[in-house]
């Protein structure tokens, strides 16, 4: 199984990249990802990791309400969040 930040990784390069922020890098949109991301990460992470978790899974379910001006920021900032592994 590939693990969660390389898949979450892919799909934010697809985002901005293919899709240019307009939400359409996996279907549902970042938000419907968060609980799959959410379920796959805590269970590698585990619960020490669980509020750096619960802040990602935050930040995707709250991307597709973002303007499209706004995105690029707010990836940026994922991507940042997402460098800060706890344990690493």
């Amino acid at each position: 199984m590939a693990k969660p930040l390389e898949i979450l990784g892919k799909i934010l390069h697809l985002e901005e990249q293919d899709y240019q922020y307009h939400d359409k890098a996996v279907a549902g949109g970042l938000s419907c990802y968060a609980d799959t991301w959410t379920k796959q990460a805590k269970q590698l992470y585990g619960a020490e990791a669980s509020a750096w978790v619960e802040d990602i899974a935050d930040r995707l379910r709250t991307y597709s309400q973002l303007s499209l001006e706004a995105r690029p920021e707010a990836l940026k900032a994922l991507h940042q969040a997402l460098a800060q592994v706890p344990g690493t």
